[in-house]
């Protein structure tokens, strides 16, 4: 019997290759570092309330995908209307926005705002500060996204390359019927809004977590091995051809192929004993327990000015009726970090400022609301796109493509800022095209 493919990093992208690669008869191990497969895409529950690692659904254009997503649900699954805002100048707004949003904005915004779409020029955009001056104006950039980016990514706009307002943006608003790529645009979307709200599918019970662990038990029952708990810590090249991986416990596994969704930067560290200049940002998760109904409606909302200490808040409720207990609410609160600094080795501390924020936000009413907090470590939750990422992922791949069975799959592996649907996409793709084809290794971002 020949050796498996091995595939490290068990989160939606790693999962999805296995469960297809098996099904063609593939020989598949699958290891992943955390006790739960699942990557992001994992959750924890507290009090039977289910917390996934911020808002997580299912919504794509691609038929092949979505008929993938239901395949895999089954009946555990609910079709929901979209609910999202953010929180602007100590009020919530629609998110997208909306007309009557322009209405609600201080005086003086409204003004400069307006102003912007006669003076916005467009000039060769090489940073994020470029990209949304170009398009947006200056007031849009001073009053929120300096802020939301400082806030979010520790890094001044003028620090980050401009594809991370192309992709960013994306992700962000989902709903191809809302035009976003210009000021002049969004003003069009804000009064011709569709009336309709989007809609997105999520599993009716166990959270987004429950679409991983359907797809683990369908790759076991067809054979496929998966392993948790472990990481690579040495791999055996001979030639251009990867042919072993050691793992943490000590096992040395022989491979056909290498498949990594795990940190392209690990990897490179692996093969060559060198560092490449990308970051990854972090976050640390606060699952907080409160005593009563949410007060806020929607299903996740940005925060992008610095009167509130996050980036974004989710209600599992709203997501599913069947994560909460008849007796029991949570709210997910999402802090971005980098590893090693203060407040990732020391969570506990921010709890204090999160209640009051809570409080501000208009969240809960009073502290006694709140019965406990839950921090979380959540490592490479970002790639981080600085002005410098494209010419570090070039050179990386440049020479990680010499391994000739080496394939790099997901948001870590291929440092792009995807979401769930294109890590499933980017995985059939592999699968259907077969780990054998030449362009196993792609520039997967902008280039």
């Amino acid at each position: 019997m020949g050796s498996p493919v091995v595939i490290i990093g068990a989160g939606v992208a790693g999962l999805t290759l296995a469960h297809q690669l098996v099904e063609q008869g593939a020989d598949v191990l699958l290891v992943e570092k955390e006790h739960q497969v699942g990557g992001l895409a994992r959750n924890f529950i507290y009090r039977n309330i289910v917390f996934d690692i911020g808002p997580h659904r299912f919504h794509t254009d691609d038929p092949e995908v979505d008929a993938y997503i239901r395949r895999v649900l089954g009946e555990n699954i609910l079709t929901i209307n979209r609910n999202s805002k953010v929180w602007f100048y100590g009020r919530y707004h629609a998110w997208p926005l909306r007309a009557g949003t322009i209405f609600r904005l201080p005086l003086r915004i409204m003004a400069r705002g307006s102003l912007d779409i006669f003076r916005i020029r467009s000039p060769q955009m090489h940073t994020f500060r470029d990209f949304v001056v170009s398009r947006y104006g200056r007031t849009l950039y001073e009053h929120f996204f300096r802020n939301y980016t400082i806030k979010f990514i520790g890094y001044e706009p003028s620090e980050l390359h401009a594809d991370w307002g192309r992709v960013g943006l994306d992700r962000a608003v989902i709903d191809k019927r809302y035009q976003v790529w210009s000021l002049s645009k969004v003003l069009i979307s804000l009064f011709s809004a569709p009336k309709a709200p989007m809609q997105f599918l999520y599993p009716k019970k166990g959270g987004v977590a429950a679409f991983c662990q359907a797809q683990r038990e369908h790759i076991e029952q067809r054979g496929g091995n998966v392993l948790t708990g472990l990481t690579v810590s040495n791999i055996r090249l001979e030639g251009n051809r990867a042919v072993e991986a050691t793992l943490s416990d000590g096992r040395s596994v022989p491979l056909s192929h290498l498949v990594w969704s795990a940190p392209i930067t690990e990897l490179y560290r692996l093969c060559y004993g060198d560092s490449l200049d990308l970051e990854y940002l972090s976050s640390v998760i606060y699952n907080v327990i409160i005593d009563h109904t949410p007060l806020q409606d929607f299903q996740w909302c940005y925060f992008g000015t610095d009167d509130i200490l996050f980036n974004r808040v989710s209600i599992p409720l709203h997501f599913s009726p069947y994560n909460v207990p008849e007796k029991g609410h949570g709210i997910c609160v999402e802090l971005s970090t980098k590893m090693g600094n203060f407040m990732w080795k020391n969570p506990q501390f921010k709890i204090d400022r999160i209640i009051q924020h809570l409080i501000a936000g208009r969240l809960v009413l009073d502290e006694r609301e709140i019965l406990d907090i839950f921090p979380e470590k959540i490592e490479y939750t970002y790639p981080i796109y600085k002005v410098n990422y494209r010419e570090e992922l070039k050179k990386g791949m440049g020479r990680l493509q010499q391994i000739s069975n080496l394939h790099l799959l997901g948001r870590c592996g291929a440092f792009w800022y995807n979401n769930m649907d294109h890590s499933i996409a980017m995985a059939l793709e592999m699968a259907k095209k077969g780990l054998e084809d030449p362009r196993r290794i792609e520039a997967t971002t902008i280039f």
